[in-house]
């Protein structure tokens, strides 16, 4: 069982539905946070606290996105990011011309693999050596879903 969670920007007051995020999200480009080439949303728990955030931000010069999420450690482990990933790709693929998401995250990501696959996202591969943290180089793990994929729920 997860905790509810909303996504939005911080200067946002919605009831948390996702269709009342989505009209919020639309009219939301004046403030910077959702922009041509990256966006950045609050990830707010029922009640009010601000748990982390989501992002998206466009590959290239095709119209494929690339997401991803933080949530502060007291928010792991609820069901929250998997939420929260949810809802970004719902309003992804109903906002956007997208015809693929892609996701990374370390091979020791565990949590997040599982988050991501309970989304839809498939495992593409191991990009080696990409991520430089801690003193180490560092593995990705590729996820991608396609607008067609059957697994994302549309």
């Amino acid at each position: 069982m997860s905790d509810s969670c909303a996504i939005r920007t911080r200067r946002a007051s919605t009831n948390g539905s996702a269709s009342a995020w989505q009209r919020h999200a639309r009219s939301s480009g004046d403030d910077g946070l959702i922009g041509d080439e990256s966006s950045f949303l609050a990830v707010e728990v029922d009640e009010g606290a601000c748990a982390g955030w989501v992002t998206w931000r466009s590959l290239g010069s095709s119209e494929n996105l690339e997401i991803g999420i933080a949530l502060f450690p007291e928010y792991r482990g609820r069901g929250i990011g998997t939420e929260a990933q949810s809802q970004v790709v719902h309003y992804l693929f109903s906002t956007t011309t997208a015809h693929r998401l892609q996701a990374g995250t370390e091979v020791d990501n565990v949590a997040e693999q599982r988050a991501l696959e309970r989304v839809g996202f498939r495992r593409e591969g191991v990009q080696r050596g990409l991520y430089f943290r801690d003193g180490l180089w560092r593995d990705s793990i590729m996820y991608g879903l396609l607008r067609d994929d059957p697994s994302h729920g549309e």
